[in-house]
């Protein structure tokens, strides 16, 4: 099964990497390590890539990791991507939106890292959906913004960073709905 994800134009950000708003430079989003529609496959990551990618990452000061790839998206690595990425020094974080748990771990996440004074970074594969849902809950949870105002921020602010980025407003809701840790 493919999977499904808006073709990133040719003059994104690289790494469709930006803040989540700009009310902080603490939480960010991305695409994945190596992200191509031509490598989505079994094996198709090299570890120069994810090498390149946290290089990347580490020159805008990151230090932390939240990983929303699906196993099958995991499978596209050589070698395994939570290997690679803590071997590097970052601390990671991984978990799938649909993971019971999910909005806890992701939120989890955001707080340590707020708490150690630790710039994050969130990735999906091309970083734009489940990216923008979980960027969506660092604004719902610190800003207290509703679902329908994070997602117009992140909007905005993908398109004044020139990144591909959404939140889907009820796909946020029900995120947020079943979070323990609002």
């Amino acid at each position: 099964r493919m999977a499904h994800h808006p073709q990133l134009p040719a003059d994104v950000a690289k790494n469709n990497f930006a803040p989540a708003s700009s009310r902080d430079l603490l939480v960010f989003g991305s695409s994945r390590p190596g992200f191509s529609p031509d490598n989505e496959k079994a094996g198709a990551v090299d570890d120069a890539d994810v090498a390149k990618w946290v290089q990347d990452v580490k020159e805008n000061d990151i230090k932390r990791v939240v990983c929303l790839l699906k196993k099958d998206e995991l499978d596209y690595y050589k070698a395994p991507l939570q290997q690679q990425i803590e071997s590097s020094g970052l601390q990671w974080t991984g978990t799938t939106l649909d993971a019971p748990g999910a909005a806890d771990t992701i939120i989890g996440a955001f707080r340590e890292a707020e708490k150690a004074g630790e710039k994050i970074v969130v990735h999906c594969s091309a970083g734009a959906q489940r990216t923008g849902l979980g960027l969506g809950l660092w604004l719902t949870t610190k800003y207290g913004l509703s679902p329908e105002e994070a997602a117009q921020e992140i909007a905005a602010n993908a398109a004044a960073a020139k990144v591909v980025r959404s939140a889907d407003p009820g796909k946020l809701g029900a995120l947020l709905a079943s979070a323990e840790s609002k």
